[in-house]
């Protein structure tokens, strides 16, 4: 049964490099959305968040985090049931 962030998806293990010019990779778990019928839409400006404070806390490249922060968003403007720091001021609950 799927739960969690695997409903819709597919779990991949893919091969990355930590940056371009060392030789050593890791291998990580990503999951691929797998509905064939969907449709494009836009991110929430929570899901948007999270991936915008991952890459700057990664140290993406600047102009990567550039083109994310540019990616509209859907515009939902409720709350939802998360409690990652990198939302708080999304949901309303700005403390600590």
């Amino acid at each position: 049964m799927e739960v969690g962030q695997e409903i819709g998806y597919h779990r991949l293990e893919v091969h990355v490099l930590s940056h371009p010019s060392l030789d050593r990779g890791f291998n990580c778990l990503t999951y691929q959305y797998s509905n064939t019928n969907r449709v494009l839409a836009a991110p929430s400006p929570h899901y948007k968040e999270v991936i915008v404070a991952g890459a700057v806390e990664n140290e993406l490249p600047t102009e990567y985090i550039k083109r994310l922060r540019a990616i509209p968003t859907n515009g939902f403007n409720g709350t939802v049931d998360l409690d990652l720091k990198a939302i708080k001021h999304l949901n309303g609950n700005e403390k600590n």
